[in-house]
């Protein structure tokens, strides 16, 4: 999971999240590259969507949802 390292307000009073860095690929590349077959993609994607339901429930909306934006390491499978 996920550790936040800083939550805070820029200037205009828009929210911002700090979250540690996480190793791998985007998954755009991924996708596009074929390096996951439609079973990981399913996987995943059903993922994202718990994951951003939680997010959505607490409140915490992302405003630039994207593959680009998410990342996943083959080799942990996180």
């Amino acid at each position: 999971p996920s550790h936040f390292m800083h939550v805070g307000k820029s200037g205009k009073n828009k929210l911002f999240i700090i979250m540690d860095f996480i190793p791998g690929e985007d998954l755009e590349k991924l996708c596009l590259d074929d390096a996951l077959n439609f079973k990981q993609k399913l996987k995943v994607s059903l993922e994202v969507i718990r994951d951003l339901k939680f997010l959505h429930q607490q409140g915490i909306l992302h405003r630039d949802i994207r593959l680009a934006n998410m990342r996943a390491d083959l080799k942990t499978g996180k």
